[in-house]
């Protein structure tokens, strides 16, 4: 059984576009700025996604159109 995404680590690629290391970041750190080990950019971890309905879809009417 998997972990619930707030226990999970962050799976992100440092920013650094010498340095692209791909790194595991414990959740705790969500939203907070952290250091990359391997060349010391500083950014930020994002915040977790929220489980939300995806938003409706635009239909296209047929109003107007011409036959």
């Amino acid at each position: 059984m998997s972990k619930p995404a707030a226990e999970r680590n962050v799976v992100m690629i440092c920013p650094n576009l010498k340095c692209r290391k791909v790194l595991q970041v414990p959740a705790q750190f969500r939203g907070q700025r952290v250091r990359c080990h391997y060349c010391n950019t500083t950014f930020a971890v994002p915040l977790a996604k929220t489980e939300k309905s995806p938003a409706p879809r635009h239909t296209p009417s047929n109003d107007g159109a011409k036959s």
